[in-house]
């Protein structure tokens, strides 16, 4: 590789990169021109990582949601249960008058069987 004989004029601010500050008294032509290569190469790289998922006809990776299970369901105030009015069920044991309660006792019970209930 060859030097560039480009001139970069230096900036009047810090140089940030990646992450990386370069204060403006570090900044010489040959940073400048080694930051120009790392940029070049970066946008290289990407256009090579796109060509090889199109040949390889690699889709991108699916972003998968989270679970709709886990969620209570959204109350939609506008829509109805799909009942009419007035459809609502009656308790049938409402009437039903209980004389007296029995437990029933099983016939044939093994030794130390006890009642529960």
């Amino acid at each position: 590789m060859g030097m560039s004989t480009e001139k970069h004029s230096e900036p009047a601010e810090p140089l940030k990169i990646k992450g990386i500050t370069i204060p403006i008294d570090q900044q010489c032509p040959l940073v400048l021109a080694l930051l120009a290569i790392i940029q070049k190469q970066d946008q290289e790289i990407q256009e090579l990582r796109d060509e090889i998922q199109r040949l390889k006809k690699i889709t991108t990776r699916p972003t998968i949601k989270p679970s709709k299970l886990l969620k209570p369901p959204p109350a939609d105030p506008g829509k109805t249960t799909g009942k009419r009015t007035g459809s609502t069920k009656r308790k049938k044991t409402k009437d039903i008058r209980i004389d007296h309660d029995e437990i029933p006792v099983p016939a044939n019970l093994p030794d130390g069987a006890t009642l529960e209930g």
